[in-house]
């Protein structure tokens, strides 16, 4: 458990200190100029102390990547669903890609990476501020919808080794 050195010392501060020192001045003074950040370090600090005092009110931090985890003691008992080998899919099967957009003048180029996806399997559509990607291989569906700094055409559209390029005049 955490201990400060003041009782009225907050947590947050506490640890910042001690992570880098001589932090704690700066905290002390941003908290000064803004309520906000005042506000939210007291939040964090009420929630550091309920969850080092043991107290199980709070929910716990819910991560969802699509894995299903269970303890040993689980497949032992032979409960249902408990092999932790099993991978579950995720929850949402459309994955948004990275994306990128650069203006380069006379025309924007947009970079997605769609690992999986070849070209015939990709749709690229333009509304008026906006391209659509969408695609399905290897088992993945990919979405995104990038908005445009300026009304365009699509003049070029290629996918190499799961790398999407779109020329846009």
């Amino acid at each position: 458990m955490y201990m400060t050195e003041k009782k009225d010392e907050p947590t947050v501060e506490g640890i910042v200190d001690d992570l880098l020192p001589g932090m704690k001045n700066v905290i002390q003074k941003l908290r000064s100029r803004s309520q906000e950040l005042d506000e939210k370090i007291k939040e964090t600090d009420t929630e550091l102390q309920r969850r080092m005092e043991g107290r199980t009110d709070t929910p716990a931090p819910v991560v969802d990547y699509g894995i299903r985890v269970r303890s040993l003691a689980d497949l032992k008992r032979g409960a249902p669903g408990s092999d932790p080998r099993r991978h579950t899919p995720p929850r949402d099967p459309v994955i948004e890609p990275m994306t990128d957009l650069f203006d380069e003048g006379e025309y924007l180029r947009l970079i997605a990476e769609l690992p999986g996806v070849a070209e015939e399997d990709v749709s690229v559509t333009i509304g008026d501020s906006s391209v659509s990607i969408t695609a399905e291989g290897s088992g993945r569906r990919y979405a995104a919808v990038v908005a445009l700094p300026r009304p365009a055409e699509i003049e070029l559209v290629k996918c190499r080794n799961g790398i999407l390029e779109v020329i846009l005049r």
